[in-house]
């Protein structure tokens, strides 16, 4: 059985405990705080002898031994991405004929791999599968998610509290749970955590934060400068700002060319409709020579990181200034 909706999933999981789980589940999830996450809310179901393993072929013997301590052992396969020819076999061996009172949990991060295990045990297997989610839709889940986690904390959270910790962690669900639990440490007696709280105790991501600055950069103004231009910073900020860019410019192309919105949408798919329809505004506000001029200034100011032409805050500096006025 296929699933690529983490709430069904959960509600099949919760419907088919104690006593009609799976003995096999497979979650592939891209991102590996999101795959540790759903891999530990399963291990708890399991009341048997569990254990972690690398190795397939020590997982199977585990999973078809008998314990003296259970009658259910369980175990979870973890690096299942990069077995080897002899691992795959021994695993595709057990997927033939798992143990009925066992329970294998197998994450994986490649579709391609994962999808072929899964026509291996296809008729025992629970497959969860996230690798199409779109970003709004993952994003949406992840709201949801921090609602529930304030809720498990006795707490309510704002909207705008919600809206700004799914912003600030967007690729690590762990952290974001340590700053859940911060929070609500925080506020005390407090019955609601509010968007106040959030800014005062947590500071984003490095990943969000210079994709936010890119994004203000290329579409709309520099808010803030950065409190230190350091290259750690600048290199990946580069490629953040060539992303946005020669997606400014491919807009400007196919609008000159007289694609409509809704073919333009399709070779952007991992925007949302509304942020779409802001991009294609500003792309025909800005014209195609804004974007070429900013990819001009976008190399020389590499090239100048690069090569220490000069102090990175200098750099950076000159860039917003010709970004402003290109």
């Amino acid at each position: 059985m296929k699933f690529q909706k983490l709430d069904a999933f959960e509600r099949h999981v919760k419907e088919s405990s104690p006593g009609h789980l799976s003995p096999i589940y497979l979650i592939l999830a891209p991102q590996e705080s999101e795959r540790k996450k759903i891999l530990t809310s399963l291990r708890k179901l399991f009341q048997g002898d569990f254990k972690r393993f690398t190795s397939a072929a020590a997982a199977a013997t585990h999973l078809q031994s008998h314990s003296l301590f259970s009658e259910k052992p369980s175990a979870l396969l973890e690096g299942a991405d990069s077995l080897t020819k002899d691992e795959e076999k021994a695993l595709f061996a057990y997927l033939k004929a798992p143990n009925p009172s066992g329970h294998l949990l197998i994450g994986m991060s490649s579709a391609k791999k994962a999808g072929a295990l899964y026509q291996k045990g296809k008729k025992e297997i629970i497959f969860l599968d996230l690798s199409a989610e779109k970003p709004w839709e993952e994003k949406d889940r992840r709201k949801r998610w921090i609602a529930q986690r304030a809720g498990s904390a006795k707490k309510r959270i704002s909207v705008e509290a919600v809206e700004m910790l799914a912003s600030f962690f967007p690729a690590d669900r762990l952290l974001l749970d340590q700053e859940i639990e911060k929070l609500a440490t925080y506020v005390g007696v407090r019955e609601q955590i509010e968007a106040a709280d959030v800014t005062l105790l947590c500071t984003p991501t490095e990943e969000e934060s210079l994709f936010q600055m890119a994004q203000q950069l290329v579409w709309d103004r520099l808010k803030k400068m950065p409190q230190k231009c350091e290259l750690s910073l600048l290199l990946p900020l580069i490629g953040q700002l060539r992303y946005h860019l020669e997606m400014g410019l491919k807009m400007t192309t196919y609008l000159e060319r007289g694609v409509g919105s809704v073919e333009i949408g399709k070779k952007f798919p991992t925007l949302r409709p509304r942020k779409l329809e802001e991009y294609l505004a500003k792309s025909k506000a800005k014209k195609a020579v804004f974007f070429k001029e900013g990819l001009k200034a976008l190399y020389d100011f590499e090239l100048g990181a690069k090569t220490a032409l000069a102090k990175p805050e200098i750099l950076f500096t000159r860039f917003c200034a010709r970004m402003g006025s290109s």
